[in-house]
């Protein structure tokens, strides 16, 4: 009888569904999921990285040519050329010197034909150089050289604005007020 009974439980278990295929393809599917995801925030992390990296890129080449339009300008006390062309009083490789603008006018570097942009000396490693543009915009001959007075001194007052970077790369636009007497 007990022979019997053991053929009667060996005939009861049911056999094999496929359930742990469907676990594992789940499981499968979780793990391939949360591998893309992990790739999609690391990729959109390196992007980022190289958005900074061509911000600050574009940021030094500004500033450098910033401080070299400046040093110019002291050094040449360019007059304004007519309709943003070369100086008046420059020689060789000369600064492009705007007129200044009327009060009313919209702001010159906003509008201004890329042809007037001047260029400066490319800046950075060879194969990753980024050459500065820039716009030097002539206010005058009639301010006080001293901040502490009121007199009028006849100092020149120019407006340099300098853009460096653009196309696919980051842009940074950079403008300083720079007073020579």
């Amino acid at each position: 009888m007990r022979e019997l009974t053991r053929r009667r439980r060996v005939h009861l278990r049911r056999p094999p569904r496929g359930v742990a295929l469907v676990v594992a393809l789940m499981m499968l599917v979780v793990i391939l999921v949360l591998g893309l995801t992990a790739l999609r925030l690391s990729t959109a992390q390196e992007r980022m990285t190289g958005y900074t990296l061509d911000r600050q890129l574009a940021f030094q080449a500004a500033e450098a040519a910033l401080r070299e339009i400046e040093e110019r300008v002291e050094n040449e006390r360019p007059d304004a050329g007519a309709n943003c062309t070369d100086s008046a009083t420059a020689a060789a490789d000369t600064l492009r010197v705007c007129p200044a603008l009327a009060a009313s006018a919209a702001a010159r570097w906003v509008g201004i034909n890329a042809a007037q942009w001047g260029q400066a000396k490319p800046v950075g490693p060879a194969g990753a150089q980024i050459t500065p543009t820039y716009l030097i915009e002539y206010l005058g001959n009639e301010f006080a050289c001293d901040a502490s007075t009121s007199a009028t001194s006849n100092c020149r007052q120019y407006r340099i604005t300098v853009r460096a970077g653009g196309g696919t790369r980051a842009e940074v636009m950079l403008q300083s007020l720079y007073l020579t007497d």
